[in-house]
């Protein structure tokens, strides 16, 4: 606006007094076999801040986490993901159990064969086969929370969605996407469950 470059310096200092939003810059579509690019709206943005999740990690970022983020006023995990991204991963984590409690009912009254004792124990009835279940959505569940960060970064040359970590570290990302929890790529629950069976299916 000013023709002078914003120093780095005034940057850090509105992100750490928590003068430093985010704002709608366009909307990927999926047209004929390509991506298309729309301007955003006022009403898409007042969409974007009508998430209130119930919860979130309040945990301090700790080791190569504190690298550049809280130069900008990011201290906790909970600010590395948007409200509707906090609202879907643990939306699909409280899914995760009730999974089980379903998978484990189902199970006895098909005369799942086996005990009750639970996976930890060695158990091989429909307890232990609800919680293995379970322990595999779980870890859809977190690679699904690579994929749905405001770290993560739109890669033109794939036309899609990239996940938060490219290294071991967590670097600042001025330009972030976010993934459509439920449009079949980068960043859906399912296809994070699929590329892990991929690796199970190999398995002896």
């Amino acid at each position: 606006m000013s023709g002078t470059p914003i120093t780095g310096d005034y940057i850090k200092a509105e992100g750490q007094t928590g003068r430093m939003g985010a704002r709608l810059m366009a909307i990927v579509g999926e047209g004929d076999r390509r991506r298309v690019y729309l301007a955003s709206t006022p009403e898409h943005e007042d969409i974007v801040v009508q998430a209130e999740p119930t919860w979130k990690p309040e945990n301090e970022l700790v080791g190569k986490c504190r690298d550049q983020l809280p130069l900008y006023g990011m201290n906790t995990f909970a600010e590395l993901f948007t409200p509707r991204q906090l609202v879907a991963l643990t939306t699909f984590s409280d899914l995760v159990a009730e999974t089980m409690e379903r998978v484990e009912r189902d199970a006895a009254n098909a005369n799942f064969p086996g005990d009750s004792i639970p996976l930890r124990d060695g158990g091989n009835g429909a307890t232990a086969y609800a919680e293995a279940v379970g322990v595999y959505l779980s870890l859809g569940v977190s690679k699904l929370s690579d994929a749905q960060s405001s770290l993560c970064r739109w890669k033109t040359t794939m036309d899609q969605s990239i996940a938060t970590f490219g290294r071991q570290a967590l670097p600042m990302v001025w330009d972030y996407s976010e993934a459509n929890a439920f449009s079949g790529m980068a960043g859906d629950p399912n296809v994070s469950i699929n590329n892990m069976m991929r690796v199970v299916d190999q398995l002896p």
